[in-house]
């Protein structure tokens, strides 16, 4: 898929990192401008949900590109034998499905869900 559509994966992963980077950057900024007192906490904390809403959205309309990845993952796991019994390999495929959806959380609340 990177082949074929190289800008389009290229957004996605841009998407993915900046879900993963600013929200974190932008909490310990606003931790820092708390402590010495230059904006008020209703001020940093809503300067963190909107850096959180907006790497949410971007992660969530950059998904069509990570579901059609996982889909071709999946197609290719359910038409070669990778894996010794189909069972395991349908399993794996519907994980990989699942793991597009997982993706559209920042990574600075994923730690809330787990592995």
């Amino acid at each position: 898929m990177a082949r074929r559509q190289e800008k389009v994966v290229n957004w996605r992963t841009w998407a993915v990192k900046f879900g993963s980077a600013m929200p974190a950057f932008t909490m310990i900024v606003m931790a820092f401008a708390l402590v010495i007192g230059r904006l008020g906490a209703g001020w940093c904390l809503a300067v963190i949900a909107a850096t959180l809403g907006l790497a949410t959205v971007l992660l969530w309309l950059t998904l069509p590109v990570e579901r059609a990845a996982a889909s071709a993952v999946a197609e290719m796991l359910e038409e070669t034998a990778l894996v010794s019994r189909r069972s395991e390999g349908e399993r794996l495929a519907s994980l990989v499905k699942a793991l597009a959806w997982r993706r559209i959380i920042p990574g600075a609340i994923a730690w809330i869900g787990g592995k």
